[in-house]
């Protein structure tokens, strides 16, 4: 499922949205699993066509591509050509697969009819800024200052290397040429001397900041490209982000974490309609004992990590204080710190604990808060009857 996600994810990134996909995969019980399948769709491959009312609801899908003569054998046709095309076509109520316009067979059945669940078992996850039905692939318009970079990058190591080696030039000599003793020294021989003149090596002026600008440069443009892809240069460990504390760093990292819950936002939405599609899909084959009805009321909720590391002990701290102070219910402190999926359930567990903490509590100090002298121990018997819900015992006072 992480993988998937991961997937799902760099699709997006990429193309500016992800495809996702639920199939009935019966091969899967064989390790004793739900014989549903998720799948990430190439996007390329997607050809959607979506309501007017809402760019959520597809009204008809067509997934098309390559695939080799041996896969189109595995499905049940026979093609002469290297290379076939594999097509799905989706509909409210109807779908095809074909491999060359001849409808394939999957786990012995044509693949073609009225789809399981009577859905469209496609979901399209835009990427932020959404335009119309398409995202916004994070590489969009970047691709001119990736080059730029790269440029100035290799202008900048060309800078180095010729400052490095610091090339001398000759005058008044003629005939200079560079021997090698042994074949690893090297040593100038200056030739014949020009008249009276004397032969005279000359060095280029030292260029001690030209280096230092150019990586500078290079450093600004890869600033500047970050921030275009809301990644500022302190997640990257520049501006002396490892003195800064966990809010400070928290705010610095605005453009993301806003970035992020766009992105999240959008897949909460496709999770939650492709969850529910693999319930439609449970419910008409008998799986799981899950039928219409439980199908239709089911609550999807998606549960993500911290976007950025907590410090957890001061957050906790915070919480509490707010629930002794009684400005803060235990179901809402329970759901703030996040770990915890059944909160009702876990409040459950909790006043269980401490009932039986209690119990514990009174049995093992049966004269607990009890005075010393003769009746101490018989006024703490009768404070654990009392206790535990019986009648004390009327005191014998004696005869007068």
């Amino acid at each position: 499922a992480h993988s998937l996600q991961t997937e799902l994810g760099l699709n997006a990134q990429i193309y500016g949205g992800a495809v996702g996909g639920v199939y009935y995969d019966p091969q899967r019980t064989l390790d004793q699993d739900f014989p549903l399948s998720i799948q990430a769709m190439d996007v390329p491959s997607f050809y959607p066509v979506w309501s007017s009312r809402s760019y959520d609801e597809l009204i008809e899908v067509i997934i098309a591509y390559g695939i080799t003569k041996l896969q189109a054998e595995d499905l049940g046709i026979a093609v002469d050509t290297d290379v076939a095309l594999y097509m799905e076509n989706w509909k409210k109520g109807k779908y095809e697969i074909t491999v060359e316009d001849k409808v394939v067979s999957v786990y012995g059945q044509k693949a073609s009819g009225s789809p399981l669940g009577n859905v469209i078992p496609y979901v399209y996850i835009p990427h932020p800024p959404r335009r119309g039905f398409y995202g916004t692939s994070l590489l969009k318009d970047k691709l001119g200052v990736a080059r730029e970079i790269n440029e100035q990058a290799a202008n900048t190591g060309d800078i180095i290397t010729e400052e490095a080696a610091n090339i001398p030039a000759m005058r008044n000599a003629r005939a200079v040429e560079i021997r090698r003793i042994s074949g690893t020294k090297s040593i100038m021989d200056l030739g014949f001397q020009q008249g009276d003149r004397i032969p005279e090596i000359m060095y280029p002026p030292t260029r001690s900041n030209s280096a230092q600008n150019a990586d500078k440069h290079v450093q600004t443009l890869t600033d500047a490209l970050r921030m275009e892809m809301y990644c500022p240069s302190v997640l990257f460990g520049g501006g002396d982000s490892s003195q800064r504390s966990t809010s400070s760093f928290a705010f610095m990292a605005i453009p993301l974490i806003a970035h992020i819950r766009d992105e999240r936002a959008a897949f909460t939405s496709g999770f939650s309609r492709l969850n529910k599609y693999i319930l439609n899909i449970a419910a008409a084959k008998g799986i799981g004992k899950i039928d219409e009805k439980a199908a239709s009321m089911a609550r999807v909720k998606c549960n993500w990590y911290p976007m950025l590391p907590r410090d957890t002990m001061e957050e906790v701290t915070s919480i509490i204080a707010r629930v002794t102070a009684k400005i803060l219910s235990p179901e809402t402190a329970i759901a703030m710190i996040g770990d915890v999926l059944d909160i009702s359930g876990e409040l459950d567990k909790i006043e269980e604990s401490e009932r039986k903490k209690a119990e514990n509590s009174v049995q093992k100090s049966p004269f607990a808060g009890a005075t010393s002298g003769q009746l101490g121990g018989v006024q703490a018997a009768q404070s654990l009857k009392v206790a535990q819900g019986k009648q004390p015992e009327p005191e014998d006072k004696g005869e007068e």
